[in-house]
């Protein structure tokens, strides 16, 4: 029923596109730089919250280079949108009461941090949350408290990543310590009235411990009985907990367990393949999780309110071929809900219970629907060590049966992240190039088991690579690759690999294009940055030191094996990534140059550790669609 729907944007007319390359970005054919603008220009949101009462839908969108929090009444749809953030983006946001929202401002999450606000959803009353020189983060949010944490604490309040548990009043716009740290906790979870009942300690031999307490704040007692926990909810009696946990097959899963008999009660959550690591949908108005969302091969839903699960099953039938998914009910009893698949763009939507008609409200990609766009698909291959290793293929659209296309080997950053089915622009700009992509979740990847992430980054640098370089032998082996043509390509952990495939592998890629990669790991972890991104996760062992590994970090970084890659390289980066020094990039342009090697170093395409703005993206995309076309060309133009 939704087939052939236009989303309607006259109610928001500020989100309108504008197709301007940067003037420095290299010139491409008109209809590739119709293509950057279709799926590139301004998405119309970005995150999406209803309020507690069903009256305001909040979203992030682009306004003059800038990500600005925004809303929409949905009684008579006018839009509001917070204004005057010079050079500052919104980056998160909450609902904390039906009036209320909190949100954060910065470049990006947490390295360029610049405070919390509060404000009322026409933004006309904005307050400073006064954070007292912390880089305190939204936490928890209930209609019943707000929780923060400070992502940098310092020695006096636990050191080394262990945040005490903040309490913010919403009525006095004050901040106070709601819990003192413990010891090595990261993380916390509260019942229905605010008392903190459960926590996460991490051990110094880097393993976890689930700790609880009675409602009257006596003593941390240790639950001894599960590996890796995370307590995710807990009911209104206290009495149930839902409970992320590692099974015996090294996959994560999920329980009910009984705080009382100390038992799980009724069947538990759990894969054979994935992991089950699900964000928690929490009911706008009760404030309490009514579902569980995780990625499988394609993304699932567990509904806990037998409502929202029949609703679930209404859409999945009405819409065949896309994930429909309930986000609350608006205040005329009309359920809103996000619909979407691998070829079409995510959209929200009005559903009315009573005569089932659907009003479409708003696309993320507005000038990308109807146009056919091509299919992912999920597939699995051997490594060389008879691992399978899952990937994604997405094909041209244009391509015969048999034909051999060129082929992107698009490789996730992380490397604690994984691809996942669904519309990604990316793959969809190259697919409509006439290039393949193959998106490997190489081992290191997350996702998929313990024995699939690998214990440190040393292990993972070995294995992703091959993996990688597997997957691209695989799509040669099965007809769909043409093995002259083949990218590397990838960001930041992603670009490293990308690098390091065509230093060890010089014979089998083509190009490479590295967005803000590692090439030296020894100056890297050396530099700290590594390990001061990742304490806030709780992983400080991830990065072996670098004196007792040194000979391992140099061996590993492609900067110093810049005389075997044989490909022209694209390398761009960011000129204030706090994430991945510039200097990286720069080292292993410098070393390919040296060795006689061709490279093209851009390195104003993109300012920190990304492409975070319509700017920065479309001059992204520009300057590597001009560097595909003239070094890798598809068979024929699109």
């Amino acid at each position: 029923m939704l087939n052939s729907f236009r989303i309607l944007l006259s109610l928001v007319v500020s989100l309108g596109l504008a197709a301007n390359a940067r003037a420095d970005a290299p010139p491409v054919p008109d209809h590739v730089a119709r293509l950057i603008t279709t799926l590139f220009g301004r998405p119309a949101f970005e995150g999406i919250a209803l309020s507690p009462g069903g009256t305001h839908l909040a979203f992030i969108r682009e306004a003059e280079g800038h990500k600005v929090l925004a809303t929409i009444d949905l009684r008579n749809k006018e839009v509001h949108a917070a204004a005057g953030w010079w050079k500052q983006n919104v980056v998160a946001f909450y609902w904390c009461g039906p009036e209320t929202l909190l949100f954060q401002v910065g470049r990006d999450d947490v390295n360029h941090y610049e405070g919390l606000f509060l404000s009322d959803p026409k933004f006309q009353n904005i307050r400073g949350v006064p954070v007292r020189g912390k880089v305190l983060v939204a936490y928890s949010v209930r209609p019943n408290y707000v929780f923060l944490t400070n992502a940098f604490p310092t020695a006096e309040e636990g050191g080394e990543g262990f945040s005490p548990l903040y309490r913010l009043d919403i009525e006095k716009n004050r901040v106070d310590v709601a819990e003192e740290n413990p010891g090595r906790v990261v993380h916390w979870l509260a019942d229905a009235d605010g008392r903190v009942r459960y926590a996460i300690r991490r051990l110094k031999d880097n393993s976890y411990e689930l700790l609880e307490r009675s409602a009257d704040k006596t003593a941390w007692k240790e639950i001894p009985f599960v590996k890796d926990p995370v307590p995710l909810s807990l009911d209104q009696t206290g009495t149930f907990l839902l409970l992320r946990y590692r099974g015996d097959d090294g996959l994560l899963r999920v329980g009910t367990f009984n705080t009382k008999s100390r038992q799980f009660e009724g069947a538990q959550l759990s894969d054979p393949t994935y992991d089950v690591d699900p964000n928690v949908f929490i009911d706008p108005k009760g404030g309490v999780p009514i579902g569980l969302f995780y990625d499988a091969a394609r993304p699932a839903a567990l509904w806990l309110d037998p409502g929202y699960g029949k609703i679930q099953a209404y859409l999945s039938a009405a819409i065949p071929g896309a994930v429909a998914r309930p986000w609350g009910v608006a205040y005329d009893g009309r359920v809103l809900f996000a619909v979407a698949s691998d070829t079409r763009p995510l959209a929200l939507c009005l559903l009315n219970l009573k005569d089932g008609k659907v009003s479409p409200l708003l696309s993320r990609h507005p000038e990308a629907v109807g146009r056919s766009w091509a299919a992912m698909r999920e597939v699995t291959f051997k490594s060389r060590d008879n691992h399978a290793i899952h990937a994604y293929l997405t094909l041209p659209l244009a391509r015969k049966d048999g034909q051999r296309v060129p082929l992107i080997a698009l490789t996730h950053g992380g490397p604690r992240a994984r691809d996942d089915w669904g519309f990604d622009t990316q793959v969809q700009f190259y697919a409509a190039l006439g290039y393949g992509v193959l998106q490997v979740n190489y081992r290191g990847s997350s996702g998929y088991g313990k024995e699939y992430g690998l214990e440190d980054i040393i292990a993972i640098n070995r294995r992703s690579v091959d993996d990688v370089a597997d997957g691209l032998s695989w799509s040669v082996e099965q007809g769909y690759a043409d093995p002259r043509r083949l990218v590397a390509a990838g960001g930041s952990y992603g670009g490293y690999v990308s690098m390091a495939l065509a230093e060890r592998y010089p014979e089998l890629i083509a190009a490479v294009v590295g967005l803000a990669g590692v090439y030296d790991w020894y100056e890297q972890v050396l530099d700290g940055r590594q390990e001061a991104a990742i304490t806030v996760g709780g992983h400080v062992k991830f990065y072996p030191s670098v004196s007792a590994h040194a000979d391992e970090y140099r061996e590993l970084s492609p900067v110093n094996g810049a005389g075997r890659v044989r490909a022209p390289v694209l390398l761009i980066h960011g000129d204030d990534d706090r994430r991945v020094n510039l200097d990286q990039s720069l080292a292993m342009a410098d070393a390919l140059r040296k060795a006689g090697k061709p490279v093209q170093l851009v390195s104003d395409v993109v300012s920190i550790h990304g492409y975070p703005d319509q700017e920065s993206r479309i001059g992204y995309f520009q300057t590597v669609a001009a560097f595909l076309l003239r070094t890798v060309p598809p068979d024929s133009r699109p």
